[in-house]
């Protein structure tokens, strides 16, 4: 876990790591998705190359070892390592992005005007526990029972936030039809509060039901939102 934090420590758009710059790292092979930084990455990350090193090592050991009689089971850490390697990458670019979105929700925050209003999106995993110790049975007899929380801030003098929770009678499922029908109530409850609040700003995690085309449409048609980062 220490290499994780290191690297959300050393990412920023000034890095001359490729792996800590957060535009290099972030950009994808088509051009529409790439954008070129104003700055060279002349430097190497030891960590990061340290991980690399381990699994290349990892890799020809288990192609050069003479494993006798466990032989057969050649494939089987050659796929385990595969999978780990897969895991180490794509856990580093979550970070990358998470430090990404926390950047885009930092801007507003700091930048937010007395129109402005900032919605953080999220489905809770389950609810609370009722008891002081709850046995298993209760608490996975509560999966499938989904709540959905927002936090909306906004300034005044000062910065204040409400909390909106949006708890269903029922099993229902996670999708976007749900999600923006809460999106939607959320922004129209806040609006009848204070129509003067009318720019709207959604942040929430990269889950699907969120950047679903579907709730994008609809966030689109209902002419309510002013940005969404994800």
């Amino acid at each position: 876990m220490n290499f994780f934090i290191y690297i959300q420590v050393h990412i920023s758009e000034l890095a001359i790591v490729p792996d800590h710059c957060r535009i290099c790292a972030l950009c994808d092979k088509a051009e529409a998705f790439s954008c070129l930084c104003d700055h060279d990455h002349d430097m190497v990350c030891s960590n990061c190359e340290q991980i690399s090193k381990l699994l290349a090592s990892l890799n020809s050991l288990i192609a050069d070892s003479d494993l006798k009689e466990k032989e057969d089971c050649r494939d089987d850490y050659q796929y385990k390592l595969s999978q780990a390697q897969t895991n180490i990458f794509s856990w580093k670019t979550h970070i990358l992005r998470t430090c990404y979105q926390e950047r885009a929700k930092t801007e507003i925050m700091n930048t937010m005007g007395q129109n402005d209003i900032l919605i953080v999106l999220d489905w809770a995993m389950k609810f609370l526990p009722q008891r002081y110790r709850e046995d298993q049975s209760n608490w996975f007899g509560k999966r499938g029972l989904s709540w959905h929380t927002g936090v909306a801030f906004r300034r005044i003098k000062v910065v204040e936030s409400s909390a909106f929770n949006h708890i269903f009678n029922g099993q229902i499922p996670q999708d976007s039809y749900a999600t923006s029908a809460v999106i939607l109530d959320i922004v129209n409850e806040l609006k009848e509060q204070d129509n003067s609040k009318d720019k709207v700003h959604l942040w929430s995690d990269n889950a699907g039901c969120y950047k679903s085309s579907d709730t994008i449409y609809a966030l689109y048609c209902s002419k309510s939102v002013t940005s969404y980062d994800f």
